[in-house]
């Protein structure tokens, strides 16, 4: 297993009610699965920053991971590591 810290800002944060929340995921878990999990965790953030779909983010939302790399549209078949932080930043929130 592995831990993710997912932080929320602005109306982002709002609608779901938290600031951050940690995600235990399987250790070979994508973005795409951060996603999905957030979407089951926070259902009211479907349609405004994840996709119908449930397992990608509308086109202008992105993860800031660690403060250092993006992670964006085409990339959520990829795995983030135990202990990353990822931001995410979103037109919703003003970033």
């Amino acid at each position: 297993m592995k831990r993710i810290i997912v932080k929320l800002t602005g109306a982002v944060a709002a609608q779901a009610g938290t600031k951050s929340t940690t995600l235990t995921l399987d250790v070979d878990a994508t973005y795409a699965e951060v996603i999905h999990t957030l979407g089951q965790l926070f259902p009211n953030l479907i349609g405004l920053i994840i996709d119908t779909d449930g397992r990608t983010m509308l086109s202008s939302n992105l993860f800031l991971v660690n403060s250092r790399d993006y992670v964006m549209v085409g990339m959520w078949d990829q795995s983030p590591q135990d202990g990353d932080t990822l931001l995410l930043i979103s037109p919703v929130t003003g970033g």
